[in-house]
């Protein structure tokens, strides 16, 4: 009996929420074919984890903003993989690319290091706002504060770490991010 309610319960969420998250992947990755893989990948995650998810919506564009950063890692990734490495040493343009990249594992590793941050809660409070996009009040809402103090966190959270970045030698951390 539960599982036709929850699986009556996913039908009306997927019926309501799947050409809105379909139409904002197609926005992102620019072609329908890839943002439809993506988006049944989401809708299988949020198949197996229906009954614990609180806030449908919010889950699936948090699901799907995730999911968008893994297909153009991948598609980096690939483009990489291909390349013709004899080419690379005499080709500027992927001499800059080099530097970007490794900027961004250091700005990587910077986030991944559990030192950078006081607690889980900043952590997490870090990933909603910085990676996912949530305004301060979602985030709010995900960690029992107030918009204010999700704000004032924040910002101490992002002045730590640009700091270490300059530590690295990384001034301008925003066009990176």
């Amino acid at each position: 009996m539960l599982e036709a309610r929850k699986e009556r319960e996913f039908r009306k969420s997927y019926a309501l929420y799947y050409p809105v998250v379909l139409s904002f992947l197609v926005s992102k990755v620019g072609d329908m074919e890839d943002a439809e893989d993506i988006c049944q990948e989401v809708f299988i995650r949020f198949y197996n984890h229906y009954a614990d998810i609180r806030e449908k919506k919010n889950w699936l564009f948090t699901a799907a903003r995730f999911e968008i950063t893994n297909y153009f890692n991948k598609k980096a990734t690939a483009r990489i993989d291909t390349a013709d490495i004899d080419s690379l040493d005499n080709d500027q343009r992927f001499a800059s690319e080099d530097r970007y990249r490794e900027d961004r594992i250091i700005i990587r590793d910077i986030i991944d290091d559990p030192a950078s941050f006081r607690d889980e809660k900043e952590k997490l409070l870090f990933d909603l706002v910085a990676v996912y996009g949530f305004s301060y009040k979602e985030a709010g809402r995900y960690l029992d504060m107030t918009r204010w103090q999700v704000e004032y966190k924040y910002r101490s959270v992002e002045k730590r770490i640009a700091a270490l970045l300059k530590e690295k030698g990384i001034k301008e951390a925003s066009d990176l991010l």
